[in-house]
């Protein structure tokens, strides 16, 4: 009988000892990924949200501004046409392949890591990978898993991109 009682105890606190340590072994991991030179560069405060768990409205709020932001990566029409075919995307037009001179063709790669809001403005903390080729096919310009911080504000029903900063 007290064998299944110490059983059950050591379940418990394994499962306890792994659902504490799970998180905190993510954002360490995260943290350590990205540290040099991004915890610099953004400073040390709002860096440390790089391994903030965001919750599921957060999460839902960062993946919409993400597909927001492949659509237009992924927009070849003109540019005077933009607006039309996708609305309003406020700093998300720093993703536009025809804002970079030359560009014939853009591969952009963006994947979430985060997002923290505070009422109606926030963050969200990205990996991104933005690739300019020329009519040659020769990548010219752009970068490779840089730490992206999108700066984002809600205006009405809708939350927008009002900042983009990627480290240099």
């Amino acid at each position: 009988m007290k064998k299944g009682y110490v059983c059950i105890l050591c379940t418990v606190i394994l499962v306890f000892a792994v659902t504490v340590t799970v998180p905190y072994c993510k954002k360490y991991i995260l943290y350590e990924k990205y540290r040099y030179p991004n915890e610099e560069f953004y400073g040390k405060e709002l860096y440390s949200e790089i391994g903030y768990h965001c919750s599921d409205y957060e999460k839902d709020v960062g993946n919409t501004l993400l597909d927001k932001a492949i659509m237009v990566s992924e927009y070849r029409g003109s540019e005077k046409d933009a607006e039309s075919e996708l609305g309003e995307v406020g700093a998300l037009s720093r993703y536009y392949y025809y804002n970079t001179k030359g560009t014939s063709e853009q591969k952009a790669e963006l994947q979430f890591i985060t997002c923290k809001i505070s009422g109606e403005s926030g963050h969200i903390w990205l990996n991104s990978t933005v690739l300019n080729y020329d009519e040659n096919g020769k990548c010219f310009s752009g970068g490779r898993d840089m730490l992206t911080l999108w700066y984002i504000e809600k205006n009405g029903e809708e939350w927008f991109v009002e900042q983009v900063i990627e480290t240099p």
